[in-house]
């Protein structure tokens, strides 16, 4: 590969404005994160990857935006500064709550992990399995006779 370091001859224009924003995976791979991951800051801020921007050194670095709306790069420049630095991606349940495409296996699976009767207390009210353990005690006391 006898390439110049990735340079994309069609971003001619934007040079006055720095560097564009690169959201591939390949220039999000160093960093283990992909487009959108929500991560959890050191601070426990959770913030949203929008991509890798070079700084003025050149330095690949991961972007986020925060819960704010402000963009702003994150220290660590691999993998392995992110975890030690203590940053974590959050529960696979809120990306799939929040991109609303969930596949049927997930969907049950963080259902299932749900606790319905904290999340709509309406909902423990009068539920038929109640009605229906009722129903069957004068039975289970006939088989006793």
């Amino acid at each position: 590969g006898g390439r110049a370091g990735g340079r994309m001859p069609k971003k001619g224009k934007g040079k006055s404005k720095g560097p564009s924003i690169l959201v591939d995976d390949m220039s999000l791979k160093p960093f283990g994160f992909k487009m959108s991951d929500i991560l959890l800051t050191p601070l426990g801020v959770e913030v949203t990857v929008i991509g890798v921007k070079p700084d003025g050194t050149g330095q690949p670095k991961l972007w986020a935006e925060f819960q704010s709306g402000f963009q702003a790069p994150l220290e660590p420049t691999n993998s392995e500064e992110f975890s030690q630095q203590g940053y974590k991606r959050v529960h696979e349940g809120r990306h799939i709550m929040r991109n609303k495409a969930i596949d049927e296996d997930k969907k049950k699976e963080l259902l299932d992990e749900v606790d319905w009767a904290a999340v709509m207390p309406w909902l423990s009210g009068g539920s038929n399995e109640e009605e229906g353990e009722k129903k069957e005690d004068p039975k289970a006391a006939k088989k006793k006779k």
